[in-house]
């Protein structure tokens, strides 16, 4: 094991994979903030941003630039 801290993009890739799976995205939260060690609010913020995404179902990301975009985004926010 390393000393080394997850960076941002570590957590948003962890929660991502999650909340891009069908049966995943249906858990709560705070079950996904627990299975990737984060808060709940952290899961909040990207599922509000993945489900905002024009033309693409809840959970569902178009590209693997958006997703970085709105990571950051996310993570701006709060």
């Amino acid at each position: 094991m390393n000393c080394l801290r997850r960076t941002k993009k570590d957590k948003c890739n962890a929660v991502l994979a999650l909340l891009n799976d069908a049966e995943w995205s249906t858990w709560s939260d705070s079950e996904i903030a627990r299975r990737c060690s984060v808060s709940h609010t952290f899961v909040a913020k990207l599922r509000h941003v993945t489900c905002n995404v024009a033309g693409e179902p809840p959970g569902r990301l178009s590209t693997l630039n958006a997703t970085w975009q709105e990571c950051d985004g996310a993570k701006k926010a709060g």
